[in-house]
């Protein structure tokens, strides 16, 4: 019976109690010299040969040593007299032949190495393909994604920066209106975007770069995000305490500014704030508008104040907020269920818009859509308001007094030429006009 038989009839329990003892110690030898080779790359077998004084004889085929002869068993107990050893690799070596024991050792050795070098390399590379491809996707979704699909309409699709810079620009922003946005990622949180416009009134478009870094923007033109100055309009009595009343604006005083309204180009395009005598109605304002033939290209909005022992009307310290009319936009998907007529365009795609007569039940859909969703997705606030930013802002406010009270306009801006502009000198219900000439 050879070695592996023997083994065998070990596991299966067939072995008298005496073999099974001799087996397990093989066993328990086999354990023992298999770590020994591991830990110690180099063995001296040189130095054990003198030891033992003698010669060292591997037997494969069974027989048993001669006398004075040292046996070294690889996978086998050493023999008793008289007993046939099995081993289950190696050769016998002859008088003289050590080294090439040595060598089938360190052959042993170098197997072992390989294979945990290769269980090591196959653990590496799993740890650097997690590194490289798993962790950025991680670390992504734990920070704002430019990228986020938020809308498919039509096959077109709509990434989470061209919708939030559509409605935070359309609030805050009249001069730079933008409603398009591109992202390439680069892992852990970090984007480079491109914010883009698609129109304008006098034929230049301003394309801005920069880069988000784990919730951070960084725009390299960061006027593009830059709020008109919180007195650009010129605040009615409603809208004003007595301690706050003054006699000029931004520009000077009220015949400062007309003088300066006289001196524009008649061809050239600029900004203006064109600030109204009094707080209007959503429908005595288009009335107003349509009476004198203006064209607002957005209305800043005001709603009434619960505490009105300071003033009438407010904007809870939100600063000059609006919506658009009557202007080109872009087509952008959105969850229109809660958020109806979120965008300038969705409003422009009214049956009222479309015959330039907006009604006031869809420009409040409109208005409280982008003031919820500003207070449901306010990411885009805090990373372009980062150093100007006043605290949480109360859009809930805002939102309940518009349902309640409807809109009441105090003001508008408008791109225009200088010749179209001068006219308002001659409408009564206009008491300031701040322009700056369009670059």
């Amino acid at each position: 019976m050879n070695y592996r038989e023997l083994l065998q009839k070990y596991k299966a329990g067939e072995l008298p109690e005496e073999q099974r003892k001799q087996v397990r110690q093989d066993i328990e030898k086999q354990d023992a010299i298999s770590e020994y080779l591991f830990d110690n790359e180099e063995m001296e077998f040189e130095e054990q040969v003198e030891q033992d004084g003698g010669q060292t004889t591997e037997s494969t085929d069974g027989s048993v040593p001669k006398d004075g002869q040292n046996v070294t068993i690889v996978g086998a107990a050493v023999p008793k007299d008289g007993q046939r050893t099995h081993v289950i690799e190696g050769t016998v070596p002859k008088d003289g032949q050590e080294a090439e024991f040595t060598k089938l050792i360190r052959r042993a050795i170098r197997r072992t190495f390989i294979k945990y070098g290769v269980i090591t390399g196959v653990i590496v590379i799993g740890i650097v393909c997690f590194l490289v491809f798993a962790l950025p996707k991680i670390q992504d979704a734990m920070y704002y994604d430019p990228n986020k699909i938020v809308g498919t309409e039509e096959g077109n699709k709509t990434n989470q920066l061209s919708l939030d810079i559509s409605v935070y620009s359309e609030l805050f922003l009249p001069e730079n209106y933008r409603d398009s946005a591109a992202a390439t990622g680069s892992g852990y949180g970090n984007y480079d975007i491109v914010i883009n416009q698609t129109s304008s009134h006098n034929g230049i478009f301003e394309y801005v770069g920069g880069r988000i870094a784990k919730n951070d923007m960084v725009l390299y033109n960061p006027n593009i995000v830059q709020k008109p100055f919180s007195n650009v309009f010129y605040p009615p009595s409603e809208m004003t305490t007595a301690s706050a009343a003054t006699p000029e604006g931004i520009a000077g005083t009220k015949k400062e500014v007309f003088d300066e309204l006289s001196k524009l180009e008649d061809e050239k395009m600029y900004h203006a704030y064109v600030s109204l005598d009094k707080v209007y109605s959503f429908s005595e304002f288009k009335a107003l508008a349509e009476k004198n033939d203006l064209e607002p290209t957005w209305c800043a909005i005001s709603v009434k104040n619960k505490d009105q022992t300071e003033s009438k009307y407010t904007t809870y310290n939100i600063g000059n907020i609006g919506f658009r009319m009557y202007t080109s936009c872009s087509s952008l998907a959105f969850d229109q269920k809660k958020y109806p007529l979120l965008t300038a365009f969705s409003l422009a795609e009214q049956e009222s818009a479309k015959k330039n007569v907006l009604e006031e039940k869809d420009v409040t859909k409109h208005m409280t859509s982008m003031l919820q969703y500003l207070q449901d997705n306010d990411d885009i606030v805090k990373m372009i308001e980062n150093d100007q930013g006043t605290g949480k802002t109360d859009y809930a406010s805002v939102i309940d007094s518009i349902q309640k009270d409807g809109l009441h306009i105090y003001g508008y801006y408008v791109e225009d030429i200088g010749k179209e502009l001068k006219k308002l000198k001659d409408i009564g219900n206009v008491s300031y006009v701040y322009t700056t000439e369009m670059i």
